[in-house]
């Protein structure tokens, strides 16, 4: 028989880690297996509210059927918590309902006794939510109108001439502007 205090080389560096928490006797006087003592463990609803942390694949798929375990496994080397089963979101919901809400039958009994004491109530209106609209006319630019053709007649064309998009003057450097001019000259000399 092996000494249940050291397990030996293999498992050194586990059973340092368990050491740190606190543990449970299972209530098993023949050993089983340690997926069979954790279900015995949580099952009849987890009254001691344990979290199970396995990565055996059967046993999470059997857990999942009891409602109340929550279901911790390694996915790579990030600890993952499972989402809650529907057996367990259904068993909180009743749970729930008996705790603090009424029955259907309860809330319709109300609901037709206010009928026939108070009488038919108007329904409540409930407001408008607010929609955008659009832009804002006041931070939009305004456009300008177009004058009439007789405005352009005695203007001679300016305001044409004013919307034309001006031409940005490329600057150059002194030496260029000299060779150019040069050139210019000599052109000119051959007409």
């Amino acid at each position: 028989m092996q000494n249940l205090c050291f397990p030996g080389p293999a498992l050194y560096g586990a059973f340092t880690i368990v050491k740190q928490f606190a543990h449970h006797q299972c209530g098993h006087t023949v050993p089983v297996n340690g997926a069979k003592c954790v279900r015995s463990l949580v099952k009849g609803g987890n009254k001691s509210k344990y979290a199970v942390a396995t990565q055996d694949q059967s046993l999470r798929t059997q857990l999942r059927t009891m409602p109340g375990v929550p279901i911790l496994y390694l996915h790579n080397s990030a600890p993952t918590l499972e989402k809650p089963p529907e057996v367990s979101t259904e068993r909180a919901d009743r749970w729930e309902a008996d705790r603090v809400g009424l029955s259907r039958e309860q809330r319709k009994t109300i609901t037709s006794l206010k009928r026939s004491i108070l009488g038919e109530s108007e329904p409540v209106k409930r407001r408008k939510k607010k929609v955008a609209k659009g832009a804002n006319p006041l931070s939009r630019r305004r456009r300008k109108e177009r004058e009439s053709g007789e405005q352009q007649a005695e203007d001679g064309g300016e305001a044409e001439r004013r919307s034309r998009r001006r031409r940005r003057r490329v600057k150059l450097a002194a030496h260029v502007k000299e060779e150019l001019a040069r050139r210019r000259q000599m052109g000119e000399q051959a007409v």
